[in-house]
């Protein structure tokens, strides 16, 4: 931008706005005190929406490979449209492989083991992050992105793709509404007991059924050691 600047160009303001907004919200999705709670089912769904549909939308719409185009030196600028153009960039975004990674990544996620594993395992939690900002960068790049793409779609055609996308999530946040009553572990050191558990619970789930009768007399003896014989815990005549 000071390069534009420089040359007495000027960059829209609101695509500005919404490149620093992008930084702003995944910074909180990602930083405490949300990334250290995503243990609770809310959590982590509410940092799902950020990561995977709001910071990619933003950055779609900042356009920032125009104003790579516009900034950066004649060779950087031809090496970046032979990427544009290329046939790797046409098949990556191809509309229908967007989609299936988008929305495929969801049920892998949420109905399958690799939730619990991203738990249990740091760097996986990351991966998962990771993959759902690509995905939706990709995907709001073909639906709403300012910038050129490889494969441009008619109004329709993006009309379309949003649709198909939506009945997939909608599907997916019926099919884990189960799971996601259940709850699920969060990342590695976001542990967080179960609304059952308190000292009382867990002590008496670990007490065992048959709990050692004290000598007659002492405080505090078992009523069951003091029961008549037919009714006695500890089988003691």
């Amino acid at each position: 931008m000071l390069r534009l600047h420089r040359r007495g160009d000027r960059w829209p303001v609101v695509r500005t706005a919404a490149f620093g907004d992008a930084v702003v919200v995944a910074a909180v999705a990602l930083g405490p005190p949300v990334g250290s709670h995503d243990g609770d089912v809310r959590v982590h769904v509410a940092q799902h929406l950020a990561v995977a549909m709001l910071v990619p939308l933003l950055l779609a719409l900042s356009a920032p490979v125009t104003l790579a185009l516009r900034t950066s030196p004649r060779r950087a600028r031809r090496w970046l449209l032979a990427a544009l153009h290329s046939r790797p960039a046409a098949v990556l975004t191809h509309p229908l492989l967007l989609v299936v990674a988008d929305v495929a990544g969801g049920y892998a996620l949420y109905l399958g083991p690799l939730y619990d594993l991203a738990g249990r395992h740091l760097w996986l939690h990351l991966m998962v992050h990771l993959h759902m900002l690509l995905t939706g960068c990709a995907l709001s790049w073909v639906l709403a992105g300012r910038d050129p793409a490889p494969r441009p779609l008619r109004t329709r055609d993006r009309l379309v793709l949003l649709v198909v996308a939506g009945a997939g999530h909608d599907l997916l946040a019926r099919l884990s509404t189960p799971r996601a009553a259940r709850g699920a572990p969060g990342p590695p050191g976001s542990w967080t007991p179960p609304p059952s558990s308190s000292p009382t619970a867990v002590t008496r789930s670990t007490r065992p059924s048959r709990w050692p009768c004290s000598p007659p007399g002492t405080p505090g003896e078992d009523a069951s050691c003091t029961a008549p014989p037919a009714a006695t815990a500890c089988g003691r005549p």
